[in-house]
This record gives C-alpha cells, structure tokens and sequence, in this order.
C-alpha cells in the first residue's frame, strides 16, 4: 500500500522522487529508472541543466502533458523574474514558458531501474494487482475471525437439534441405569431363594434321616416280636 501511494504521489512532483516515463530524454535519462530531486533556487538554474518541474493543469489538458516532467532548459528570461524554456533531448521545444513557482529542482541520481515498480503500480494491470493484494491480505488478518463467526453462526443455526440429542441421550442413560439396577435387584432376588431352597433342602434331608431311623426301630421291633 505505501508503495501505491508513493507511486501515486511521485508522478505528480509530490515527492523528492520520480520514475523516468518516455523517451524524450534518453540516452541520458532512461524510462524506468528513477531519479532523485534535489531543490534549487530559480537563480542558480543554468542553461543545459535538466530541471524538474510541474504542469499546470490548462497545459497538461491542452497539449497532454504528464503532471511533472524532466527536460532540458534552452533558454531563461529573467526579465521579470525566473522563466524557462525547456526542451526534451528527442523532442521539440515545450510550447509553454515554464514558471519559477513550477520548478521541482535539478536532478542529483539517477537509480537504474528502480522507476519500474512505480510505473508498474500507476498501470491498468498494478491497480488490479494492488487490488488483489490487499483483499488477500485483508483476509488472511481476519481469517481467524472468520472461522470464529462462521463455528458461532452453525453452533446457533443447530443448535436445537444439538440440544433434542442431548436430552434424548440423557433420557437413554437414564433408563439403562434403571434396567441395570432392575437387574442387580433380581439377581439379589434371586440369590437369596437359592439360599432358601438349599436351606429347606437340609431341613427335609434331616427329617428323611430321622423318618428312615424310626423306620428301621419299628423293623427290628417287629422282628423280635415274631421271634418270641
């Protein structure tokens, strides 16, 4: 985003700074490269320097003129103060007088290449890059937020169907706790007639011994009787 705007603002003589757009000055300013501005007085400007300088609006309407542009001065009229006369080095003469208030500086770097991001961002095809960029970059900060509501909003929209679930499977519990301790109940039940059974089973073996004790008595009882 800083690169945009640095982009913006220096091909509109904003910044100390501007990538070079055209071949009016080549072989000694190159398009793509970068230059850097460096202020001077109207007075110490020479002829044969390469001045930086804005266009006014009228003009830049008028012929198509670029907002800022760097090109060669011919002539200076200082008649009533500081005016100039430029030309680009493959170019003809500008058909306007450059005034002191529009003068940027002269040049003091030149930067190979380094106009190009500039250039690339001011074009169709970087806006839509920028464009791109920045939505990408939106969503990754807020992808976190994003999985957030998006939990928040299908936890609310099931909800009810998540709480039905619940209080059937809490109902389910309940009922196999109370089959399972139907369950223990009978088998204690259960137990405690075995034991009932097993007890009675000894009562009636003692009164089998007993009945069978007597039996054998009156047997013998019997049998001396016959005897005598």
């Amino acid at each position: 985003a800083a690169l945009v705007v640095a982009g913006f603002f220096s091909v509109r003589g904003e910044l100390p700074f501007m990538p070079v757009l055209g071949a009016s000055m080549e072989p000694t300013l190159q398009s793509g490269n970068l230059i850097l501005i460096e202020e001077v007085a109207p007075s110490e400007v020479k002829v044969g320097d390469i001045i930086v300088y804005k266009v006014p609006a009228a003009i830049q309407d008028h012929y198509g003129y670029p907002p800022i542009i760097a090109h060669r001065v011919i002539r200076i009229n200082t008649e009533r103060g500081y005016y100039f006369r430029t030309k680009g080095d493959n170019t003809g003469e500008d058909p306007f007088t450059v005034r002191s208030q529009d003068l940027r500086g002269t040049i003091s770097q030149q930067i190979p290449y380094a106009g190009l991001p500039l250039l690339f961002l001011q074009s169709e095809q970087g806006l839509i890059f920028v464009a791109v960029a920045l939505s990408l970059f939106a969503v990754y900060l807020f992808a976190d937020e994003l999985r957030r509501s998006r939990r928040m909003a299908t936890r609310g929209l099931f909800a009810p169907v998540i709480e039905e679930s619940q209080h059937g499977l809490r109902l389910l519990a309940k009922k196999i706790d109370n089959t399972g301790q139907r369950m223990g109940d009978t088998q204690h039940a259960l137990n405690n007639f075995a034991s009932a059974i097993e007890l009675y089973a000894e009562h009636l073996k003692s009164h089998t011994s007993a009945i069978q004790g007597l039996s054998e008595a009156s047997h013998e009882l019997k049998s001396g009787a016959a005897e005598q």
